[in-house]
């Protein structure tokens, strides 16, 4: 019997061992868990360091895009025209071009100052160039920029002049091809002018329209090419009287329809 409550109790002690051994697992893996959890906050630590180390990367980059933008905008105003030229070369622009189509096309350059037409010296047929002079040379330097741009269905041709920079109490580049028309005589009883540097979108309406102070047109005469029958930019206007011819003589240089028009006394073609 003893030996059988020896044996009970050393059941008992078993028991007791299993189930203290069985309560006491849970605590061992408590500070496991508090371990992981540690390892987390760990991980958790760690990416907030990587967090951090992106969030830094990117202000980095941003501030050396911002650091750098400046410089392509100095390259266009500064030194794509160094020698402060405000006068640009114009070419490959429409036969109907005039100058308020032009101040338009290059209103976000800046403003614009004069514009010259070239035309031919013999025959006044425009030759689809002309020379725009800015106010300022970044204005010219910005126009410069608009090479090869569209204009009117043509891509137009925008070069910094080659002449001299602008210079005060200088002459304009360009300009002396506009005063070399001066007027000769008038012959006697003249009742016919010779009228140049036209409009291509000039008729007969337009020219009794402009000269409607001087005196009544009689006759316009428009001269075109023989081979193509293409107008050549002038014409003979005759009025009744001699002194209408005074007064239409005093209007050269005005404009008319976007153009400077040249007015001479015509010798034997009345």
């Amino acid at each position: 019997a003893p030996k059988a409550a020896a044996k009970a109790d050393s059941s008992s002690d078993d028991d007791s061992d299993d189930d203290s051994s069985d309560d006491e697992a849970p605590k061992k893996a408590a500070p496991k868990a508090a371990d992981s959890s540690s390892d987390d906050d760990d991980d958790s630590d760690d990416d907030s360091d990587d967090d951090s180390d992106d969030d830094a990367k990117p202000g980095s980059k941003r501030k050396a895009t911002e650091e750098a933008e400046p410089a392509p905008a100095k390259v266009s105003k500064v030194d794509n025209n160094p020698d402060g030229i405000t006068k640009v070369f114009i070419g490959n622009v429409p036969w109907s071009i005039d100058d308020d189509m032009t101040k338009e096309f290059f209103k976000d350059c800046g403003d614009v100052q004069e514009i010259f037409w070239i035309e031919d010296k013999e025959t006044g047929k425009f030759k689809g160039c002309g020379f725009v002079t800015f106010t300022t040379p970044e204005a010219a330097g910005k126009a410069i920029m608009l090479n090869g741009e569209d204009f009117h269905g043509r891509p137009i041709k925008c070069e910094l002049s080659q002449g001299r920079p602008q210079t005060p109490g200088k002459k304009d580049f360009g300009k002396s091809p506009r005063k070399p028309f001066e007027q000769s005589a008038k012959p006697p009883n003249c009742t016919t002018i010779f009228f140049g540097n036209l409009s291509y979108d000039i008729d007969d309406d337009a020219v009794k329209d402009f000269f409607k102070d001087c005196g009544e047109v009689k006759n316009c005469r428009w001269l075109t090419d023989r081979e193509s029958g293409q107008f050549k930019g002038c014409g003979f206007i005759e009025f009744y009287d001699t002194g209408a011819v005074d007064l239409a003589a005093k209007k050269s240089g005005e404009s008319l329809l976007g153009r400077e028009c040249r007015i001479d006394f015509a010798k034997g073609r009345d």
